[in-house]
């Protein structure tokens, strides 16, 4: 059984994405819901120097927060909500968490949501940074999905048709 991934619709591709990955899913929109074995022989010149390029763009807008500014957010958002703060070691590890899970582009809108709308008596967590992004994050989940997918299919393709071509003795 297989599990297909959602196109992204137009308004979700151009919210979140740069143009280059923006094209690379509209040129791979027509494969993108087939069986490996569907993919036509030959596919157009240059699709995969894009798949390629949006690949790296997508990499380059995953790269984690640094660790200091989560610390530096948590420290001026428990000052202004008058929180203690949690001891070094705890901080530490709540700021390498949440550095990891919130890309470094995204963590300026997570701290303005969190600023603005987090309503609880606590410090937020690295669900609540998550949370707070997860309207931008999910377009490039997809996005990464559907270009790793085709890539896929398109080296199985490719070692099919090797395999095929051997000659049987």
């Amino acid at each position: 059984m297989t599990t297909a991934i959602a196109p992204l619709g137009p308004q979700a591709i151009s919210m979140a994405l740069p143009p280059t990955v923006t094209r690379a899913l509209k040129a791979i929109g027509p494969w993108a819901g087939m069986r490996t074995f569907e993919l036509p022989d030959t596919l157009p010149a240059g699709l995969d120097e894009l798949l390629a390029a949006a690949t790296g763009e997508l990499a380059a807008m995953s790269a984690p927060t640094p660790p200091e500014a989560v610390i530096q957010f948590m420290e001026t958002f428990a000052t202004r909500r008058g929180f203690t703060l949690p001891s070094s070691e705890v901080l530490a590890m709540d700021a390498l968490v949440i550095a990891d899970a919130v890309p470094a582009d995204l963590f300026p809108k997570a701290c303005e949501a969190l600023w603005s709308t987090f309503a609880y008596r606590r410090l937020p967590e690295a669900p609540d940074f998550s949370r707070a992004i997860e309207p931008h994050l999910t377009p490039r989940r997809r996005a990464q999905a559907q270009i790793q997918t085709l890539w896929q299919k398109l080296a199985l393709r490719a070692q099919l048709g090797a395999v095929r071509k051997t000659p049987c003795v």
